[in-house]
């Protein structure tokens, strides 16, 4: 379905006179399509290839005792660490001086270096640093991406799949195989450390935004084509016509029901995507 077929399609439903509100036309298209995806749950299949960066792990453990301060060098092109307590730590390389807090339980901190440089942790109060570490290599210039070293590996699910919304099953390798202690929280994939090779996600997609294009092409499936009028309509008629806008949301629902009950799991609404880590 393109756009203008959807504008005459929404035009029919009791806009006798048309539509001549475009912005309100194309907000109520993605607020439908937003709506849409989320009863009917869209799935997309994306491959993502797990390479993680070696570590040189400066210090597997390191307390600090209040008043004090303690550096360690830094040589390499990021850094990482998890730290509890409270306290402070600069990072001194060839792009200046910076100084962050730690504050908390468990917290992870990370950050680039340019060229070599080194890490001082002081502050009053006693805490503890984990796993500081270096990398030579990275997978992504996002700094969320520098690893935490540990027992498991964090990838953002946002950062490799654009359109991810929600997990729709466990990980997998890609020969559809379970991936022990594997688990997606939120949009982080979660992975047991040393974990490599390429990962099979199925996931909840978002759709692509409609535009002003008369010619472009609306991302839904095909069997949900029918209902998008419906709820276009209802988005539009709410200003003017609750009545109206109730009646179309209504039948929506209703026939809404009939795609899940009849169509679920014998229509293939799924796409594959590359993601990289």
């Amino acid at each position: 379905m393109k756009v203008e077929q959807l504008r005459e399609s929404v035009a029919a439903l009791g806009f006798e006179n048309g539509i001549y509100d475009e912005r309100q036309f194309i907000l109520s298209c993605n607020r439908a399509l937003d709506l849409i995806f989320t009863d009917r749950e869209v799935t997309g299949i994306a491959l993502i290839n797990v390479d993680s960066p070696k570590p040189d792990v400066i210090k597997d453990e390191y307390i600090h005792k209040g008043g004090e301060s303690s550096v360690f060098p830094l040589v390499g092109l990021a850094y990482s660490f998890r730290a509890s307590g409270r306290g402070h730590y600069t990072v001194k390389d060839g792009s200046g001086l910076i100084t962050r807090e730690i504050s908390g339980d468990g917290m992870e901190y990370r950050g680039f270096i340019s060229g070599k440089g080194e890490i001082t942790f002081f502050g009053d109060y006693r805490f503890s640093v984990y796993y500081l570490s270096v990398f030579d290599s990275l997978i992504s210039p996002e700094v969320s991406d520098i690893p935490i070293v540990g027992t498991e590996e964090k990838i953002d699910l946002y950062s490799r799949i654009p359109d991810f919304l929600a997990t729709a099953s466990l990980p997998e390798t890609s020969e559809g195989e379970p991936i022990k202690g594997a688990r997606v929280v939120g949009s982080s994939l979660i992975l047991p450390r040393g974990t490599s090779g390429q990962i099979k996600l199925v996931y909840r997609r978002s759709p692509k935004r409609a535009s002003s294009d008369m010619r472009e092409d609306i991302d839904i499936p095909r069997e949900c084509e029918f209902l998008l009028p419906l709820v276009v309509a209802s988005f539009m008629w709410l200003e003017d016509d609750t009545d109206m806008a109730q009646y179309y949301m209504a039948l929506y629902k209703s026939t809404l029901g009939t795609v899940n009950g009849e169509l679920a799991g014998r229509l293939d609404t799924g796409y594959t995507t590359n993601g990289w880590a």
